[in-house]
């Protein structure tokens, strides 16, 4: 049970980002509409719970150690499908990681007045070193993160007098103030489609470390239960904002100085760490989806780290709403090919399920 609760801490450090921890991918896909919004929650983390356990499972019965490869088997072993499918999440990866990279730089602008081309610098550095080294540094962090923050949240919610304040008291329909797939059922599917493109490379690089079928069953359920908990708690929070509020870069952070300034201090410290670990994983991940050498992997680090100096300036709420959508939509095909495979009357057979033998030789990697 040790070693799943690590992997589910692992996992959740990659999707507690800068948009989730900060509030605003709450706001922008669930909040908005309201006591439906709830509905989608559900919705959207039953996807990403069900996506986790496919992965898992397709990577134990075919011992994938590659995303290259896991692309290969969800596509039938097509080779260019493959190659297109590769070259599409690595560049998911790369955005979210510069979403990360402006969610950091925008926290320390909104708190304490730090340029953002500073504050891109100093996450940028933290990036370089720990990426200089290996992930057994992420999954040392997750283990102490994930726990205290969830720890956290559900103190805040309890400490409320209003706890459940939504539930008790449902909150009408926002006013939308965009048009962009403006449907709370359509978001819902396109949140779980935007977070299950990002967490499938990290999900793929940690499969190794699973050693059964039961196990991969145990972890998607934990996570599911963590991040509907999670979930629920931001959304509740938010509850106690206003247009004001919502209008920030980090909206959650300016509920908390309603309780204390220290709860406030202690949140921004949890909304760094996050940030910074989910863009190490994402960053890793697309690092070793582009790299066959040493060499080229320091050579792209530094590239993407470079790179991520000037897209750092755009807003960071404007790339939540944007983008995230935009993309969702765009892996929502990926979504189809997972949760397919395993279904059709050819791969019924439990010999025959994921089958990689003509791997090899086509020359992926």
């Amino acid at each position: 049970m040790k070693k799943i609760l690590k992997i589910v801490f692992v996992i959740i450090a990659s999707f507690v980002g800068a948009g989730f921890a900060s509030g605003k991918e709450i706001y922008e896909f669930f909040f908005i509409y309201g006591k439906k919004g709830i509905q989608g929650i559900a919705i959207s983390f039953i996807i990403i719970s069900l996506v986790i356990y496919k992965v898992l499972k397709i990577c134990k019965k075919n011992k994938i150690n590659s995303y290259s490869e896991f692309c290969f088997c969800i596509v039938n072993q097509n080779k260019f499908f493959s190659i297109v499918l590769n070259n599409i999440i690595n560049i998911f990866l790369l955005v979210s990681f510069f979403i990360m990279i402006s969610g950091f730089s925008s926290l320390l602008q909104q708190e304490f007045n730090i340029n953002k081309i500073v504050g891109t610098l100093i996450i940028v550095s933290l990036i370089i070193l720990v990426l200089l080294k290996n992930v057994n540094g992420l999954v040392k962090i997750s283990n102490y993160l994930i726990p205290i923050f969830v720890f956290f949240l559900l103190i805040i919610m309890i400490k409320d007098s209003n706890y459940l304040n939504f539930l008790k008291n449902p909150i009408d329909e926002k006013i939308i103030k965009y048009v962009f797939l403006n449907n709370w059922f359509i978001k819902s599917i396109l949140y779980a489609s935007y977070n299950c493109t990002v967490l499938i490379p990290v999900i793929v690089l940690i499969s190794e470390k699973i050693k059964n079928e039961k196990s991969c069953m145990c972890i998607s359920i934990i996570t599911l239960m963590m991040l509907i908990i999670l979930s629920i708690s931001v959304f509740n929070l938010l509850t106690l904002g206003d247009d004001i509020t919502y209008s920030l870069e980090m909206p959650i952070i300016s509920i908390m100085q309603k309780y204390s300034n220290m709860y406030r201090i202690i949140y921004i410290f949890l909304i760094a760490i996050s940030i910074i670990t989910t863009a190490i994983s994402e960053g890793l991940s697309f690092l070793n989806n582009t790299t066959t050498n040493r060499k080229k992997y320091i050579k792209n680090l530094i590239i993407i780290s470079f790179i991520a100096i000037p897209v750092s300036q755009i807003s960071f709420g404007t790339l939540v709403k944007m983008l995230y959508p935009a993309l969702g939509l765009i892996g929502f095909g990926e979504l189809i090919l997972i949760l397919k495979l395993n279904f059709t009357k050819k791969n019924r057979n439990k010999n025959t399920l994921y089958p990689l033998q003509n791997y090899q030789k086509t020359g992926i990697n």
